[in-house]
């Protein structure tokens, strides 16, 4: 009889702790939930967007929409991937996805207005064997890229010296390299001119320069 109230006890005592815990965790993820700064984005606010620079290097741009507010996260050298982020007009966020260049990687996420999960998608399912570590190791043993300091992956003026498409349809990747430099064509008679056009096969890695 007394083991029987001695382990009913303790029974009680964990249950409570573990329900507290829970409680307590759910709180720490509201708290940390990102929240869109409506007031610091008026006062940045420059023809229809704002460029925040942090001191550790992150640049963050934003924007105005119908729906909300739109946000774009570069992050500084050498990580390579951005991160891009909605909100509604409450500056709740409603979405999250990380970038490599201009494809999505990792996992992307929607919120409903509590902050809760409603949809989480593996962006990486569409790759085949090539991922975009691969990438960078391609353009690092090229000498286009240092991957340790990140040089290589912008132009001077800031503008990308690097990007990268994947075509889901082929799983081919494709990477362009550019000096900023101009030349004939487009539209107003000059347009940049990338001086090579890398394209990767997702699924054996073979190479082929256009």
């Amino acid at each position: 009889m007394i083991n029987r109230i001695f382990f009913s006890i303790v029974f009680l005592l964990f249950y409570s702790c573990n329900g507290q815990n829970e409680k307590n965790n759910v709180n720490v993820k509201n708290e940390k939930m990102k929240k869109f700064d409506i007031e610091n984005f008026r006062k940045h606010w420059d023809k229809g967007n704002a460029t925040i620079v942090n001191q550790d290097g992150t640049t963050i741009e934003q924007y105005e929409t119908d729906e909300g507010f739109d946000e774009t996260v570069y992050r500084p050298a050498p990580d390579f991937l951005s991160q891009y982020n909605t909100y509604d007009k409450d500056g709740d966020l409603r979405s999250t996805i990380d970038s490599f260049s201009n494809v999505s990687v990792g996992k992307s996420y929607e919120y409903d207005k509590k902050g809760k999960v409603i949809a989480e998608n593996d962006e990486d399912a569409k790759f085949g064997k090539i991922r975009y570590p691969y990438i960078l190791k391609f353009l690092s043993d090229r000498n286009f890229l240092d991957l340790k300091t990140g040089r290589g992956w912008f132009l001077p003026n800031g503008n990308k010296a690097i990007s990268v498409y994947f075509d889901e349809s082929t799983k081919v990747w494709k990477v362009t390299v550019t000096s900023g430099k101009y030349g004939p064509g487009g539209k107003t008679g000059s347009a940049l001119k990338l001086d090579h056009i890398f394209l990767i096969n997702g699924e054996t890695g073979a190479v082929s320069e256009k």
